[in-house]
């Protein structure tokens, strides 16, 4: 899943407009990163247990606490 797919998922969640990529990078930008699941199941003992889009979904409608 990429981070267009998390932004992007996290806006129609939200229903608010698709984000906009320009391909010009800020200060501070991350240009590269990579997981590796199956590495997070062999070194870890970790395996996700939701579904990306229905977390996503999850946390971008979740009320805000300590409002």
């Amino acid at each position: 899943i990429s981070i267009l797919d998390v932004a992007t998922a996290l806006c129609e969640s939200r229903g608010d407009v698709a984000p906009l990529v320009t391909g010009q990078y800020r200060s501070g930008d991350v240009r590269h990163i990579v997981a590796d699941p199956a590495k997070a199941a062999r070194v870890l003992g970790f395996r996700a247990a939701v579904d990306p889009s229905d977390g996503l979904t999850e946390f971008a409608t979740a009320p805000l606490r300590g409002v």
